[in-house]
């Protein structure tokens, strides 16, 4: 019983990490865009604030909060497996597809030496949070299925 409890905590903790971090660095850098901080191809200075904040809060809803909530409810709420299923097929895919991408560089166009920091300092990050999400899906799923 306690070793379900903790598999459920650390779960919960990666699940916070893997979708509330791009959601927090989404709005941080919309409103660094939006203040003219950060530039970004050919939004640099076309759109309002207001506009880029409404487009973030677009972005985080689609992007975050529907995959979050019902990634909570199938696999932790409900103690569903097949959710979790689907996340352990779709999240090596994903990090075979996306990590090469990004690490060939980005769009923010702030300091010539960002897209080699970019590819040095947070893509490998990323990829770790992924598989450190995927290692606690493995195992609440294996939980949930006794």
């Amino acid at each position: 019983m306690s070793t379900d409890r903790q598999v459920r905590k650390q779960w919960l903790l990666s699940f916070w990490l893997y979708y509330g971090l791009p959601l927090v660095f989404s709005w941080l850098f919309s409103l660094l865009i939006a203040f003219g901080i950060l530039t970004v191809g050919a939004l640099s200075g076309n759109l309002g604030i207001g506009v880029l904040l409404v487009l973030a809060l677009l972005f985080s809803l689609g992007f975050s909060l529907i995959p979050m909530g019902i990634t909570y409810y199938c696999a932790y709420k409900k103690r569903g497996t097949k959710w979790l299923l689907f996340l352990l097929i779709l999240i090596p895919i994903k990090i075979l597809f996306v990590v090469p991408g990004a690490s060939l560089g980005n769009a923010f166009t702030v300091v010539p030496v960002n897209g080699m920091l970019y590819s040095i300092f947070v893509t490998p990050l990323w990829a770790l949070l992924h598989v450190y999400f995927w290692v606690t899906c493995y195992r609440l799923r294996k939980a949930n299925k006794r």
